[in-house]
C-alpha cells in the first residue's frame, strides 16, 4: 500500500489537524513532513524570533508523532521541489495539508497542485487553520465584507463552526522511513550571542504549551475580555 504525506506548515500540532486526521483515516502509511522554505515566502520568511519558536515547536511535534508511531521528516528547500521529490522517493499517492491563506501561500499551493497532478499524485488541502474559509463569507454582491457587524451576522447565518477533532491514536508507518535532516543542522536557535536566553522562562512553544496558555486565558481572562481588550495595558 503506497504511503501518503502530511505536509505540516504553521499548524504544528496533532489535535484538530484535519489533514493529519484525513491521512490517518486512509489506513495507508503516513509520512509527516516539515519543509524549511526560505524561498517561497519571500519577505514573509521566518525571522530570528520565529526561528527560535519553530525550533522548539518542531522538537515538540516530533516527540508527539513518535508517541503515535510516527516520525517527523525534515527537509530544507523550495516547497514544491521538496514535496515532489519526496513523493517520488516514497511512491506516495497523495499529499495532505491544511490550506494557508496568505497570497504567496495560496499561489504556492496552486503550483504544487498543478505540478503533482501531472504525476498522478493527489494534493488534498483541508480548511483546518480557520473557523470558516475566507471565501465562504461574502456580501450579496460576492465581495469581502468591510464592516464587522454585517460580517458577523453573515458568519453566524452560515451555520455552526465544526467541532475540533481529536489527535489520531496511532499512525501506520511506512516499510522504510525516508532520509531526514537533523533539526540541529538548521541552526534555528540563536548563538553568538544567544539573545533568546530568557525566552523559555516566558514561553513554551508546541501544542502542550498552547493548550496551557488557552486554559489560563479561559480561567483568568475570558470573563473580562470584552472590556479588557480595549485597554492598551
Amino acid at each position: 500500500m503506497p504511503p501518503v504525506i502530511v505536509w505540516f506548515r504553521q499548524d504544528l500540532r496533532l489535535a484538530n489537524h484535519l489533514a493529519l486526521t484525513a491521512a490517518a483515516k486512509t489506513g495507508q502509511p503516513v509520512i509527516p513532513l516539515y519543509v524549511l522554505d526560505d524561498s517561497s515566502p519571500g519577505a514573509w520568511k521566518h525571522g530570528g524570533a520565529s526561528r527560535w519558536w519553530l525550533d522548539k515547536s518542531l522538537a515538540a511535534l516530533s516527540a508527539s508523532l513518535e508517541a503515535i508511531n510516527g516520525r517527523l521528516i525534515l527537509r530544507r528547500g523550495q516547497s514544491a521541489a521538496v514535496l515532489t521529490t519526496l513523493a517520488e522517493e516514497t511512491g506516495a499517492s497523495a499529499i495532505f495539508t491544511q490550506a494557508a491563506y496568505e497570497p504567496w501561500a495560496s499561489a504556492l499551493e496552486q503550483r504544487i497542485h498543478d505540478q503533482l497532478a501531472t504525476r498522478g499524485i493527489e494534493f488534498k488541502r483541508m480548511s483546518g487553520a480557520v473557523m470558516k474559509r475566507p471565501d465562504s463569507i461574502r456580501t450579496q454582491s460576492g465581495h469581502p465584507f468591510k464592516v464587522y457587524t454585517p460580517f458577523w451576522r453573515a458568519f453566524q447565518a452560515d451555520g455552526p463552526v465544526a467541532r475540533p477533532v481529536p489527535a489520531p491514536k496511532t499512525l501506520a508507518k511506512p516499510a522504510r522511513w525516508p532520509e531526514t535532516d537533523a533539526l540541529t543542522s538548521w541552526q534555528l536557535h540563536p548563538t553568538k550571542p544567544d539573545w533568546s536566553s530568557g525566552f523559555s522562562k516566558e514561553w513554551t512553544p508546541g501544542e502542550a504549551g498552547a493548550n496551557a496558555r488557552l486554559e489560563t486565558f479561559l480561567d483568568d481572562a475570558l470573563a473580562g475580555y470584552s472590556d479588557d481588550r480595549n485597554r492598551p495595558d
